[in-house]
């Protein structure tokens, strides 16, 4: 027969350290009488830990700054598509230079398949416009890094930024 004590503390003290602090007492208002609201555990890694501990106002406050960043990214992207349309020697060096970054070891793969696909596409603009605007996670998290640099000036960046925040904040 196997002793299991040892496996017995080492989860008591696991469930130790994943329980809150103290039991949560709740009054339940239709019959006046105190219970014990059940014990929730926190799982997972300690960013969702520290997630579970924040107020959700802030969390929601986090989310949509966020939002309004990736919007303020997909608008840039927008004009920067458009200006690569329009003026095709601006897109002559951006293979190349994503080449450069990828063997100086500056992408991941994934970010490194994303925009040499989206490049691929550049000669149907209707596919490239798609590829570069999706609203898809991947395509997000891409532009966040992008490797459309140089395409706008900084007047047109500050142009677009500045639309954006009056929309946003119309006061």
């Amino acid at each position: 027969m196997t002793d299991f004590s040892r496996f017995d503390r080492f989860k008591a003290r696991r469930q130790t350290k994943q329980q809150r602090p103290a039991a949560v007492q709740a009054v339940d208002d239709s019959s006046s009488t105190v219970t014990d609201a059940p014990q929730q555990r926190l799982t997972g890694n300690t960013s969702s830990a520290a997630r579970a501990s924040q107020p959700p106002a802030l969390l929601q406050r986090r989310g949509q700054q966020q939002q309004r960043v990736d919007q303020q990214i997909w608008h840039l992207h927008a004009r920067m598509v458009d200006k690569l349309l329009a003026e095709p020697q601006l897109f002559a060096p951006l293979p190349e230079k994503l080449e450069q970054a990828q063997q100086q070891g500056l992408l991941r793969h994934s970010e490194y398949l994303f925009w040499h696909c989206a490049f691929a596409l550049y000669p149907d603009a209707a596919a490239f416009r798609s590829a570069i605007l999706s609203q898809q996670p991947g395509p997000c998290k891409y532009r966040r890094r992008t490797r459309l640099v140089g395409i706008l000036t900084e007047t047109e960046r500050a142009e677009i930024l500045q639309q954006q925040a009056m929309q946003h904040d119309p006061t």
